[in-house]
């Protein structure tokens, strides 16, 4: 999601919205040091909106990039 974020805002799309899943990167073997500066650029942006799919997961982080946990919506997975 960060790098496509990323492109997305060179480029100059109107809206981007970041899904993030379970807790912070922090907790998993996939983390890499430049992922919690990039997110925070990016949520800098206007046109940036994250999303996190669970209530612990969107405050872990917001916590994470110093935001206020009203910066994470909530999308919870469903069935159908």
């Amino acid at each position: 999601g960060i790098k496509a974020g990323l492109a997305a805002a060179i480029l100059g799309v109107p809206r981007i919205v970041l899904a993030t899943r379970s807790l912070a990167p922090t907790h998993f073997d996939t983390w890499l040091p430049w992922m919690r500066p990039a997110y925070r650029a990016l949520a800098r942006r206007p046109a940036v909106a994250l999303t996190n799919n669970s209530l612990a997961g969107a405050r872990e982080y917001a916590a994470w990039l110093g935001l206020p946990a009203r910066n994470i919506s909530i999308v919870y997975n469903g069935l159908s």
